[in-house]
């Protein structure tokens, strides 16, 4: 079984080394968690996404590690996002708002912060 520290230190780095990407970006009508380097919203899963959410890093960071869709390890998605949840919202939805908020330096933070606990 992937540990949930493991899937968030894969999701930091993916966070760290892709461009972040807004939920509700202004730019595009689409709201997406991952998006291409045209600005299309893509799976996490895809090869072509090259910008993320931080849930969208995580569901990257799964399929990475197991190859499998984050629905299908849906166990492990809910371990890794249950730390980040209960630090900023419990309401998935209202979390991609709040990170969109943070931005890319403060959702780095807050991986560095729950990877330490």
């Amino acid at each position: 079984m992937t540990s949930r520290f493991k899937v968030l230190e894969k999701a930091r780095l993916i966070l760290h080394r892709h461009e972040f990407c807004l939920y509700h970006d202004p730019r595009f009508t689409i709201k997406g968690i991952a998006r291409q380097a045209d600005g299309n919203v893509t799976s996490p899963e895809n090869k072509p996404a090259v910008m993320f959410t931080l849930t969208g890093a995580v569901c990257r960071a799964i399929y990475d590690m197991t190859k499998r869709r984050w629905v299908d390890e849906y166990n492990v998605y809910s371990a890794a996002m249950r730390p980040l949840y209960d630090r900023v919202c419990l309401d998935h939805y209202q979390f991609l708002i709040m990170c969109d908020k943070l931005g890319k330096a403060k959702c780095l933070a807050l991986l560095d912060e729950v990877i330490e606990v």
